[in-house]
């Protein structure tokens, strides 16, 4: 895993990212995370991209969490809840419905039993 986020400032919804390969953190603001965009659909809500402050590298997390399941779907529940969701079917401010949706994503890719939020 190379960019994955290590902490979370609920207040200032700041979180702290480790980068793994490049040895370093730094803090990005979750509004500045994207979702990520397909060559064929456009903007997905089944992957965040994840770029770093620092040396301009960039990871990509699938919503049902790779590597880290807990912190990366927590990050998509958080996006959501903060901006909405890519598709358009999920407006911000709603964490009950951006958990259900991340999770109906997360069950949509990998199956049911990856959820761990």
């Amino acid at each position: 895993m190379s960019i994955h986020p290590i902490a979370y400032n609920d207040v200032t919804k700041v979180y702290r990212m480790r980068h793994d390969e490049g040895n370093h953190e730094f803090d990005a603001l979750l509004a500045d995370l994207d979702y990520s965009t397909s060559p064929v659909t456009g903007i997905t809500h089944y992957f965040l991209t994840v770029n770093c402050l620092v040396c301009d590298s960039s990871s990509v997390h699938p919503v049902s969490g790779g590597a880290a399941p807990v912190d990366i779907q927590t990050l998509f529940v958080n996006k959501a809840t903060l901006s909405g969701c890519a598709c358009g079917n999920i407006e911000a401010g709603n964490e009950t419905l951006a958990d259900a949706h991340a999770h109906l994503n997360c069950a949509r890719m990998d199956g049911e039993e990856r959820w761990q939020v």
